[in-house]
């Protein structure tokens, strides 16, 4: 499915590959702060960079298909939502400060793939049905929703390694409105579908 592999790529571009990359020693793709950090480097890559794809083909890989919804106004909402996240902060880069778009997409993080997969993926489909496929997502989806913490604590101490970085002051960075629309949005329709469905199996 082509929201799956775009999703994907995003993950292979923002975690797998940049630390197949530091344990290569051959930087041929970009190694963000938060993977070339100890401790932290590790986790995101097992949370952020495997599990969700292991998820993945495991759930096709056993026969599973999703469902398909007629999306209600809710859903279309969610789409303009995540669109305007994902391509907000590259597009600012892009054509109001003048960046290259290669020098852009070699520091791309996983918040444009992941925002454009999951703004149709939930609109088209019924993906809060399938808990065991987002149990693999359960690490990813804390990650996402501690983004915000995340930011504060790296606004406050700018010193700290491996969290997200943002310019000064950080309201006039499009990175933090990109990264906190998709990073929440994405996080949280997650744990609300899998803590419904912990709900009623009780």
């Amino acid at each position: 499915m082509i929201f799956w592999a775009i999703f994907i790529a995003g993950l292979l571009k923002a975690y797998t590959l940049p630390a197949i990359a530091l344990l290569t020693g051959i930087e041929f793709i970009a190694i963000p702060d938060w993977i070339s950090t100890p401790g932290i480097g590790h986790g995101m890559t097992v949370c952020m960079g495997i599990l969700p794809i292991i998820g993945i083909f495991y759930f096709y890989l056993r026969g599973g298909k999703l469902e398909r919804r007629k999306p209600k106004f809710i859903h279309w909402v969610w789409l303009a939502l995540m669109l305007f996240g994902a391509f907000f902060a590259p597009l600012e880069r892009i054509f109001r400060r003048g960046d290259p778009v290669s020098q852009v997409l070699w520091n791309l993080s996983d918040t444009l793939p992941s925002g454009l997969a999951f703004a149709f993926l939930v609109p088209l489909y019924r993906l809060e049905k399938e808990k065991r496929l987002l149990l693999f997502f359960l690490p990813f989806t804390f990650v996402y929703l501690g983004c915000p913490f995340a930011a504060a604590a790296k606004i406050l101490n700018p010193s700290l390694q491996g969290f997200p970085t943002y310019e000064t002051p950080f309201y006039l960075d499009a990175w933090f409105y990109s990264d906190m629309i998709v990073n929440i949005g994405i996080g949280a329709f997650i744990f609300l579908a899998l803590l419904k469905g912990f709900l009623t199996r009780k």
